[in-house]
């Protein structure tokens, strides 16, 4: 069906572990019940392969689970996230050339363009991944759960105060690591206008 890939289009669905009949939404296992949906390639208009819609109540569970699966998903360090990222790069790779025609199966782009867009999958996974590890911006990774590290502009008044609750805390014999959220992590002078990474629980 294309003449540059060797491969026909049955042959690349089936490594990709996609039939003729598909179903459409996934809530820890792929699901559908509603209307068919038949995908044609642009290339000579000839089906390639069908898949079956979700109805309103399956949507509705898919959506439940994405918020419940967020709410974990968000209380990971961010070093975990990005190892998970990671992972899903390394996937695309493996399977690389069969998505790239599949691209070109399904959009009618030449296979370098189809080739192209899984590799800017995998180039922002790779991105992300660094990301996940990098200790700068206004929010920083941390590498404990339900903690995070970022800036501030503090002014007089509030470096101040600061001092006070420190001083209280060592007066009541609290120990440093449970000390009141919002402590200072370094001593010194400084302008009011300076910035000065403070860590608070979420």
């Amino acid at each position: 069906m294309v003449s540059s890939c060797s491969s026909t289009a049955s042959e690349i669905l089936g490594r990709l572990g996609l039939n003729g009949d598909n179903l459409g939404g996934f809530c820890g296992e792929w699901l559908g019940s509603g209307p068919e949906l038949e995908v044609l390639t642009p290339i000579d208009g000839s089906t390639l392969a069908s898949v079956r819609q979700v109805t309103e109540q399956e949507y509705d569970a898919i959506v439940e689970r994405a918020r419940e699966a967020f709410l974990r998903w968000r209380d990971l360090p961010a070093p975990k996230r990005g190892e998970v990222v990671r992972q899903l790069g390394d996937r695309l790779r493996a399977v690389k050339e069969d998505l790239g025609a599949l691209v070109t199966l399904e959009m009618g782009k030449i296979l370098a363009e189809g080739r192209g867009e899984v590799q800017e999958m995998i180039d922002i996974c790779d991105f992300a991944t660094g990301l996940s590890r990098q200790l700068y911006g206004l929010t920083m990774a941390s590498e404990r759960p339900d903690h995070r590290m970022f800036e501030r502009v503090e002014t007089r008044e509030q470096d101040a105060a600061d001092g006070d609750r420190v001083r209280q805390d060592r007066r009541a014999g609290v120990p440093r690591q449970r000390r009141r959220p919002g402590h200072l992590l370094a001593g010194g002078r400084r302008r009011p206008d300076d910035r000065r990474a403070v860590a608070r629980r979420s």
